[in-house]
């Protein structure tokens, strides 16, 4: 079920009815509920795997505080990844090892099994996993009401796609009285509508390009393949922001703080930087699950280098289950080993080398498009034919056709920026707002409304719900 559908708006609409007529732990069961129908609408099977797996982490981390050991850990985790393995990788790893073996003449039983993807499962096994380790490491406790601990998973607002919640962060709001507030129910509104806006305006809009584009790209030359990338960009990015600001939204009205996943990440200056504005909560994931346990920066160099590249590599299959975000994710951790190097042993020494952050700004962003030829591409042939058009600077001549996308592209990069300067001046700015006649402000609200409805299709779903 998507957010910008009218079944989710009916189901919205009761949760909050029901929410409100009702208090203590009648209210977590009533969005227990209003979760399980959002979550139905992916498949019945799917449901009923999920809450299988919730009832049996919440018995086994039960389990692991009373009496933790490293093996009981290991099985937890084993159930986890194991179940993500088979329905995410499943077909991936068959494929592959049918090659390998048809290389010695060799062939697996048929018929062939069949995987499918599991709505949000990436996001719930991240969060559950996170919850027991934290458990074994002692930094929680687990949670004794199952009907928070169901919550905690499951509320709808994060369920599918993210913010991936740490226990330590959600859990004692959960354990509270849930409450109902005019300021939270404001914010809600508010963010919503922003996530809206960024999702049908924006990059339901873009889709069509980066759709029609990506489909040609046997025929794109050099400047066609960058304004494709650059579209595809800023479409994932006002994509998944715009899922997150939604379901931060829907958090806040009911009284729930949900984590922020972005922050402006195409005004990093570099790399390392990026990975701290965008996805934060599964770049936060990888470091303290991932990268700190293989040794972090607490090894040598080398050692710390490998750490960061099999990071980043991880997190690229975590995106999806082909070679195409294997590569991406390999990208992305030379990327990260090359920065380190080059800020150690050549910025720190000669610090003269160093240019003006907007110009390491558009560098970040350049690369950083470039490594979605991987993350987009629907196959190694596609990736590698649009990367050599992207490469291809004998055909700068081809920029005079794009003269037209190239300005849009500089505006969408003037929104980006309008972006930060609203979410580092909110107060502010919300101040004024409640300055301005009220028949005005509600003129503001039709007109935004109307755009919402002027640019509606049939309700697309959200990039990061494949992963």
């Amino acid at each position: 079920m998507l957010f910008h559908t009218p079944e989710f708006a009916l189901v919205l609409l009761v949760a909050m009815v029901g929410f409100s007529l009702t208090r203590g732990e009648i209210r977590k069961g009533v969005l227990v509920a209003a979760s399980l129908v959002f979550y139905a609408f992916g498949g019945l099977f799917d449901t009923a795997l999920f809450v299988v797996l919730i009832v049996a982490v919440y018995y086994l981390a039960q389990d692991l505080a009373e009496n933790p050991s490293r093996r009981k850990l290991a099985l937890i985790l084993a159930l986890l990844f194991g179940n993500l393995a088979l329905f995410k990788y499943g077909d991936f790893l068959w494929s592959n090892l049918s090659v390998v073996l048809g290389l010695r003449d060799l062939l697996l039983a048929d018929p062939r099994p069949s995987f499918w993807l599991p709505l949000g499962i990436s996001f719930y096994t991240f969060q559950m996993a996170a919850y027991v380790i934290d458990i074994y490491r002692g930094v929680i406790v687990p949670e004794k009401k199952f009907l928070t601990f169901a919550l905690f998973i499951m509320f709808f607002g994060q369920l599918v796609a993210g913010p991936i919640m740490r226990a330590r962060d959600f859990l004692p709001q959960l354990q509270k009285f849930l409450t109902l507030r005019y300021d939270d129910l404001r914010a809600g509104a508010y963010l919503i509508m922003r996530g809206l806006i960024k999702k049908i305006i924006i990059a339901d809009r873009l889709a069509i390009l980066v759709d029609a584009r990506f489909g040609e790209w046997a025929h794109l030359d050099h400047a066609s393949a960058w304004v494709a990338l650059y579209f595809f960009a800023f479409q994932v990015y006002f994509d998944f922001s715009g899922y997150t600001d939604m379901g931060v939204g829907l958090g806040r009205l009911f009284g729930l703080r949900l984590a922020p996943n972005f922050n402006t990440p195409y005004l990093a200056a570099n790399v390392a930087e990026f990975w701290r504005r965008w996805h934060i909560t599964l770049s936060t994931w990888l470091r303290d699950y991932l990268y700190i346990p293989l040794g972090g920066n607490r090894c040598s160099t080398g050692r710390r280098n490998l750490n960061l590249f099999l990071t980043m590599l991880l997190g690229g299959l975590w995106h999806g289950a082909a070679w195409t975000f294997v590569l991406w994710g390999a990208f992305q951790g030379v990327w990260l080993v090359l920065y380190r190097l080059w800020s150690e042993n050549v910025m720190r020494r000669y610090p003269v080398l160093s240019v003006p952050r907007w110009v390491n700004v558009l560098l970040t962003f350049h690369v950083q498009c470039i490594s979605y030829v991987f993350f987009r591409a629907e196959s190694l042939l596609a990736a590698w034919a649009m990367l050599r058009s992207v490469l291809d600077f004998s055909q700068v001549a081809t920029w005079n056709t794009q003269i037209a996308y190239v300005a849009i592209v500089a505006m969408l990069f003037l929104l980006h920026l309008g972006e930060k300067y609203v979410d580092d001046n909110h107060r502010l700015l919300l101040a004024r707002w409640h300055g301005v006649p009220a028949p005005l402000r509600g003129m503001a609200y039709a007109l935004v409304m109307f755009f919402l409805v002027l640019s509606f299709r049939p309700a697309q779903p959200f990039i990061y719900f494949r992963f």
